[in-house]
C-alpha cells in the first residue's frame, strides 16, 4: 500500500475533507499519521465514518440531514470493509433502559443512581406486565392510565394507595380494557343504556333460554348471528339457491324465512325502540361485540351489580376497584413497593445533591463556553430555573448553529467535577 485517499462531505460532522496520504515503501517512509481539528469532534466524526464503512453501510449527516458522499480509495481502488479496524480509546457499555439518567452529579454518585434506578424499573416493567395481563390494557398505557385513575401523579404512590383501596365485591376477572373501551363507552354512557340498562339485560338473557331460540350464551348470540348471515347474504349464499338448517328443525330455510325466524326472537327486544337501540348499538363493532361476550360469562345478578357499576357517576370509583383488585395478592407490586421502599432515601439523597450542585453547573457550562470558543455548538442547561428550584435534575442542552441551521438537543453528557482543583472537564 502507497497511498490512501479520502473524500468526505457531511459526515457526522465532517464538512468537508479531502486528503491524500502518501506512505511510500522505501524506507523510512510514513507508517502513521495524525489528524488534528480544534472543535473537539473530529475524532470522533472520523472514528464514525470509518466504522459505518467496516459495516459496509454508507456515513451519515446525522444532524441537518443534509446528503452525504464518502469516498476512500487505496491505491485508487475503494476499500474494502475487512481492511478498516476502528480502535476506539474507550468502550462505554450501559443497560439499555430508560432509567439511565443525565443527572448532573458526582460520577460515582451517577453510577449508583442508575444502578438503583435500574433495578428499580426492571420491577417496574415486571408489575406492569402482570397488570398488563389482567387488565389488557397496552403495556405503554398502564401508567398513565394508573396515574389517571388513582388521581395521583406518581407511579409508585398510585400502586401503595391501591394495594390497600377497599374492594366491595370480587370483579378481577373482568377486563378493564374491554368495559372501558371507547366504543364500549359509547353504549354505556348513551341516554338509552341508562335508563334502560337492567330491562334490556332481564329481556336479553330471554333471548337463550325462550323456545325455539337459535342462540347459545358464550357461544353463539345475535351480534355473532348478525354478523354470520350478512357475510352469506353478501357473498351471495342466499342468491345461489343455498338454505340453512337450524338446530332441532326438521327443515331448511332461505333468508326470508331466517328473517322472519329472527325477527320473532328478538321480539322482545326489538319491541321496544329504546332496547333495540341497545342491542343494535352493541353489535355496532368488535370492541362492544367484545363486551356482550364479557357480560354473557355472568349470571344475571352478576350483570345487574356490574351495570350499576358502570353508570357514569360510579365509573371513576369501579375503574380504581379493578385496579385494586388487580395488584392485591400481586407479588410484582409487592416486591415493587418493598424495593422503592429500601431505595428512596438514596435516590432522594442524590437527587438533592443535584440539585444543590445546579448553580455550579451552570457556572462550569458558561465556563465552557468561554473557553472552547471554536466549537460547533454552545451548552447550557436545559432546565437552569427548575433546577435551580431543585424542582428537577438538571439536563444539558446543546444547540448546534451551521449558518442558517441551528438544532438543539438534550442529551446525556457524563461531565467529571473536580472538587480539588475546582475545575470541569468533559
Amino acid at each position: 500500500m502507497n497511498k490512501i485517499e479520502i473524500s468526505f462531505t457531511n459526515c457526522y460532522g465532517i464538512r468537508s475533507l479531502s486528503h491524500e496520504f502518501e506512505f511510500g515503501n522505501a524506507m523510512p517512509g510514513n507508517k502513521t499519521f495524525a489528524i488534528y481539528a480544534p472543535n473537539g469532534l473530529m475524532k470522533t466524526s472520523f472514528t464514525r465514518t470509518f466504522e459505518k464503512l467496516a459495516q459496509g453501510r454508507t456515513p451519515e449527516e446525522e444532524r441537518y440531514n443534509r446528503p452525504s458522499t464518502c469516498q476512500v480509495l487505496i491505491d485508487g481502488n475503494p476499500i474494502s470493509s475487512d481492511r478498516i479496524y476502528v480502535l476506539k480509546s474507550d468502550i462505554d457499555i450501559q443497560e439499555d433502559s430508560p432509567a439511565i439518567t443525565n443527572i448532573l452529579v458526582n460520577p460515582e454518585h451517577k453510577a449508583r443512581y442508575d444502578s438503583l434506578l435500574i433495578d428499580l424499573d426492571k420491577q417496574k416493567t415486571k408489575l406492569i406486565n402482570s397488570l398488563q395481563k389482567k387488565s389488557g390494557v397496552a403495556k405503554k398505557d398502564i401508567e398513565k392510565k394508573l396515574i389517571e385513575d388513582a388521581g395521583i401523579n406518581d407511579f409508585s404512590s398510585c400502586i401503595a394507595m391501591l394495594k390497600e383501596g377497599a374492594i366491595e365485591e370480587d370483579f378481577i376477572e373482568l377486563n378493564y380494557s374491554t368495559l372501558f373501551d371507547p366504543k364500549a363507552q359509547e353504549v354505556l354512557k348513551s341516554a338509552e343504556f341508562i335508563a334502560s340498562a337492567k330491562e334490556f339485560n332481564a329481556r336479553y338473557q330471554e333471548l337463550f333460554n325462550q323456545e325455539g331460540t337459535i342462540y347459545s350464551k358464550g357461544v353463539f348470540n345475535p351480534a355473532k348471528a348478525e354478523a354470520s348471515f350478512s357475510t352469506l347474504d353478501r357473498q351471495g349464499f342466499f342468491a345461489g339457491g343455498h338454505l340453512v338448517q337450524m338446530r332441532g328443525s326438521k327443515s331448511a330455510i332461505g333468508k326470508t324465512e331466517l328473517e322472519v325466524l329472527l325477527n320473532k326472537i328478538h321480539a322482545t327486544i326489538d319491541s321496544d325502540e329504546h332496547l333495540k337501540k341497545i342491542r343494535t348499538g352493541l353489535a355496532k363493532n368488535a370492541q362492544t361485540q367484545e363486551l356482550t361476550e364479557l357480560l354473557e360469562k355472568l349470571t344475571s345478578d352478576q350483570i345487574d351489580r356490574l351495570l350499576e357499576k358502570l353508570r357514569p357517576e360510579n365509573q371513576d370509583g369501579f375503574r380504581r376497584c379493578l385496579w385494586s383488585q388487580y395488584i392485591q395478592g400481586n407479588s410484582d407490586a409487592t416486591y415493587y413497593l418493598e424495593l422503592h421502599e429500601q431505595t428512596k432515601d438514596e435516590i432522594n439523597a442524590i437527587e438533592a445533591q443535584a440539585a444543590q450542585a445546579a448553580p455550579r453547573w451552570t457556572e462550569a457550562v458558561d465556563l465552557f463556553n468561554d473557553r472552547f470558543v471554536d466549537m460547533p455548538f454552545t451548552l447550557s442547561i436545559f432546565n437552569q430555573t427548575q433546577a435551580a428550584l431543585g424542582k428537577e435534575k438538571a439536563r444539558l442542552k446543546f444547540t448546534f448553529r451551521d449558518g442558517e441551521d441551528t438544532v438543539e438537543w438534550s442529551a446525556q453528557c457524563r461531565f467529571a467535577w473536580n472538587l480539588t482543583f475546582n475545575t470541569y472537564a468533559c
